[in-house]
């Protein structure tokens, strides 16, 4: 067995989202005494001095997708000009060959039987579906692992191939839960919505439920991820503050993060909220729903805002209970150690 790890992502740094998710990970075999290098296109924070960094050219391509066919081809020319790093266990967090292991982070793409006929024949969407494909059946591939139950059946029922080495979700961990004694309903209740996707994330019915919430008590409404200029002027109202992207997201800070997400294949900012003390209101089409403890609250996507809205003051006015115990990063390392690394074949 190898114990030497290398990381393919494109961004590496604590800044939430996958990014973060490969960061602890990284840190974490750092522990367990593996080799770890890192092949991406730029670095956010000071890594642990252990991890090699393998820098390639960041790609200025404005459409993803014309990126990430950048961000491949330099993979190729890292994995063809130094030989030594194929011996070492590949483990992929994006679209690309040469991995024994994937970790599945985001939505698969449709097929295209399922998509308009217009968009069958898109460079765009056929890229996508061939990396794709590529990424979880190509011949080197021995593992795939989903970050949740959502998003590894929805991979089987598109890609039934992937059967034979799809493995047990490996979900982000929680840090440690610090309780706070949250303000009674009557004082300011401080919301807040992240996403840079703001439609899929949901931020149309977050302001309709902060709306409703507005007639029963006061409610200070932040947006993280999105300026004012992003979304169309009817979404620009006075309860809304847009703070636009930021580095840091102080989560601690307010009492609820709203996420009515109509698809989300785990959601690490509800692990992030959470982490930070901060409760949880989230669709039930959030892969992060399947975790169980005191700080979430899921609804149903379709549920009407008045039970959006009831659901929020319930939960902001609860009496916190004892925190359950969640797993640590560590566990995550382990489990990749036990059950994906130590039954890879270099």
């Amino acid at each position: 067995m190898s114990r030497s790890v290398v990381q393919v992502v494109r961004r590496f740094g604590c800044v939430g989202g996958m990014e973060s998710y490969v960061w602890f990970l990284s840190h974490e075999l750092i522990r367990l005494g593996y080799q770890v290098v890192v092949v991406c296109e730029e670095c956010e924070g000071q890594p642990d001095p252990a991890i090699e960094l393998v820098l390639v050219p960041k790609s200025f391509q404005r459409r993803r997708w014309k990126a990430m066919r950048e961000f491949n081809r330099r993979i190729d020319h890292v994995f063809q000009s130094r030989p030594g790093l194929i011996k070492s266990i590949i483990h992929s967090h994006e679209r690309t060959a040469w991995h024994h292991v994937t970790t599945f982070h985001g939505p698969p793409m449709k097929k295209a039987a399922g998509l308009p006929w217009y968009k069958r024949y898109s460079p765009r969407v056929n890229y996508w579906l061939d990396v794709e494909d590529r990424e979880l059946c190509g011949a080197s591939v021995q593992k795939v692992v989903p970050v949740s139950r959502m998003i590894g059946k929805q991979l089987l029922d598109q890609y039934p191939r992937s059967r034979d080495r799809m493995m047990a979700p490996a979900y982000p961990a929680l840090r440690a839960l610090i309780p706070k004694d949250f303000q009674e309903c009557g004082h300011v209740i401080r919301l807040l919505f992240v996403g840079k996707e703001w439609e899929r994330k949901g931020l149309r019915k977050a302001m309709r439920i902060c709306e409703g919430l507005s007639r029963k008590c006061s409610v200070q409404f932040d947006v993280f991820g999105v300026a004012s200029t992003d979304v169309p002027s009817q979404l620009n109202c006075p309860f809304v503050n847009f703070k636009g992207y930021q580095t840091y997201i102080p989560f601690e800070e307010y009492d609820l993060l709203i996420h009515p997400a109509v698809s989300e294949p785990f959601g690490m900012v509800v692990i992030e909220a959470l982490s930070s003390g901060c409760r949880a209101l989230v669709s039930d089409q959030v892969g992060a729903a399947e975790s169980s403890h005191d700080g979430l609250t899921v609804m149903e996507l379709d549920g009407s805002v008045s039970r959006w809205v009831d659901a929020a003051v319930e939960s902001v006015s609860r009496v916190p209970c004892q925190w359950p115990r969640f797993e640590t990063w560590a566990d995550v390392a382990a489990y990749y150690e036990t059950l994906i690394y130590n039954d890879v074949s270099v």
